[in-house]
């Protein structure tokens, strides 16, 4: 077999290998492949938010706030100007969770534990239990953090996301698809629950 036919046939085997392709994801991963929903460091944006939660609608505005340190504060108001909630999500302090203020009628702790889990799925501000793996499978990458379960971040090889999805106990909680336009933040989140009747879509105003 000459020179040509041993890359050649090399080359085949490439493509057809699938430790190939797990080479090609350990690489970015070593090369400090990030991703992220809003990558710039400090901004502030403006979400038109429908809630549909056992058959009613809530629509409102939903303002995010992001800080140079990777903290976020929201505030989901009503088009008349009602606050509804307000929530901190802090990666670097004892308390990554605070809740400001929520309405007395949504004040419960399965809305509020539910609420805290998407929007931390969103931010991707917490402490993973295991260090992120990267899988590839064509030109989508999968990322996956274990923290209270399995958090999936499905992407391609420039970081823009186009889904995310947590699992528990092996079961889906949520899928979470992201229309992402050339901005540096998605032009729709779509958040739809599993098991429960909830689902809120937020769609980008300013």
């Amino acid at each position: 077999m000459d020179k040509f036919q041993i890359i050649l046939l090399s080359f085949v085997l490439s493509l057809i290998n699938p430790f190939g392709v797990q080479a090609r994801a350990h690489n970015l991963q070593k090369e400090g492949f990030t991703i992220a929903v809003f990558p710039q460091k400090s901004a502030r944006y403006l979400y038109r938010a429908k809630i549909n939660f056992r058959g009613k609608e809530i629509t409102g505005l939903l303002l995010i706030r992001k800080k140079p340190e990777g903290s976020y504060r929201i505030a989901l108001v009503t088009e008349m100007g009602l606050k509804l909630f307000e929530m901190g999500f802090y990666p670097n302090k004892k308390k990554p969770f605070v809740l400001y203020s929520c309405i007395k009628y949504m004040n419960k702790k399965v809305i509020i534990s539910t609420l805290r889990k998407d929007f931390e799925s969103i931010f991707l501000n917490f402490s993973a239990w295991k260090k992120p793996k990267i899988h590839q499978k064509g030109n989508q990458y999968k990322y996956r953090y274990c923290y209270q379960g399995k958090r999936l971040y499905f992407c391609n090889k420039y970081g823009d996301l186009s889904k995310i999805i947590r699992k528990r106990w092996g079961f889906k909680q949520e899928i979470i698809k992201i229309k992402n336009s050339k901005n540096p933040y998605p032009q729709e989140i779509a958040i739809e629950h599993q098991h429960i009747t909830l689902s809120i879509i937020l769609t980008f105003i300013k």
